[in-house]
């Protein structure tokens, strides 16, 4: 069974809303006023918090398949504006997302698992998230994730700085995390990358053309040119 992605409208899902996280209605108002952003939001989640259709819907041996944290997800955008969404259109194909908000790498393993136990997708696709997160696995599939949001003082926050003080030790972690997920694939990933500094990818993508109504992630342009630049590496490499 694949986790609970870690939406804060997921005692309410499936459904329509209006707001996610930190793309709260006091932020959005803020940049609606000072005419910053002027589109609607809305997240249409399943029943499991993720933004496609209900897993039930899916046709999994034939979609395309996106793992990533809340730039995968799109926090801040409309479901038509997130990279996913995007990449399907470019490629006339179903993409699923199952990105998670605030996901790090290790968090995803547990879904990749589940699907590579019982799927062959057409693609993966990896966006990897920031190396210094740190995953938690709780009961009843859920998991929560440790960053630098913590509360400064609080055990998390000195758990997160304790495991973070040597950079090299988020990069071993993250070297083999993608090397496991690889391993759990046919196939491996297909295409993997970074909106940050990973050096462990395909590519990194680190310039942003806009930002997202929460004013922290990537904007609908940034969005598109992401899916551009997926498309062309699977289309490249043959892939698709």
């Amino acid at each position: 069974m694949l986790t609970y992605a870690t939406s804060y409208n997921l005692n309410n899902c499936p459904g329509v809303f209006l707001y996610e996280g930190i793309d709260n209605s006091k932020n959005a108002n803020k940049r609606l006023k000072n005419g910053t952003w002027t589109t609607p939001v809305k997240y249409t989640l399943n029943s499991y918090g993720y933004r496609c259709l209900e897993f039930e819907d899916i046709d999994w041996d034939n979609s395309i398949l996106t793992f990533g944290c809340s730039h995968t997800f799109g926090l801040g955008v409309d479901d038509t504006d997130t990279w996913p969404y995007q990449l399907s259109k470019i490629l006339d194909y179903p993409v699923v997302n199952l990105g998670t908000p605030s996901a790090a790498l290790w968090s995803l393993v547990p879904n990749i698992k589940t699907i590579a136990q019982s799927f062959n997708p057409k693609c993966v696709i990896l966006q990897v998230p920031e190396s210094n997160r740190i995953a938690n696995f709780l009961e009843n599939n859920y998991t929560k994730t440790i960053g630098p949001w913590s509360k400064k003082g609080s055990n998390e926050y000195v758990y997160w700085s304790e495991r973070n003080r040597w950079l090299s030790n988020a990069e071993k972690w993250e070297e083999f995390g993608i090397d496991y997920i690889n391993k759990l694939l046919s196939k491996g990933i297909d295409c993997s990358f970074s909106l940050s500094t990973s050096a462990n990818v395909d590519f990194t993508i680190k310039k942003e053309l806009d930002y997202a109504r929460d004013n922290q992630h990537r904007g609908p342009k940034s969005n598109q040119e992401i899916a551009k630049k997926v498309a062309k590496h699977l289309l490249d490499n043959n892939l698709f």
